[in-house]
């Protein structure tokens, strides 16, 4: 019933926890695929477990934010205190 109802791609059989949690609750819904507890499991227990790397990027957006500042004549030393809010 997973595999069928969610189009039948090997990565989509269910995992043993998916299993346990559908034999042990069932389901609201005929198509596996629109229960999101059914799928959040299945996300959960697929992801790899080790992530290689992490790439980052950051933006000075100091020029723009000293631009803004100034058109709206606000005093430059609150930038950041905005900053803090992003």
């Amino acid at each position: 019933a997973f595999a069928v109802s969610r189009l039948l791609c090997a990565p989509e059989y269910p995992t043993f926890e998916e299993l346990q949690f559908f034999l042990k609750n069932g389901s609201r819904h005929l198509a596996l695929r629109k229960d999101e507890a059914i799928n959040h499991i299945h996300w959960a227990t697929t992801r790899r477990r080790v992530i290689p790397s992490l790439m980052a990027l950051a933006c000075d957006h100091r020029i723009q934010l000293d631009d803004v500042a100034a058109k709206a004549g606000a005093d430059p030393s609150r930038i950041h205190d905005f900053k803090v809010l992003t």
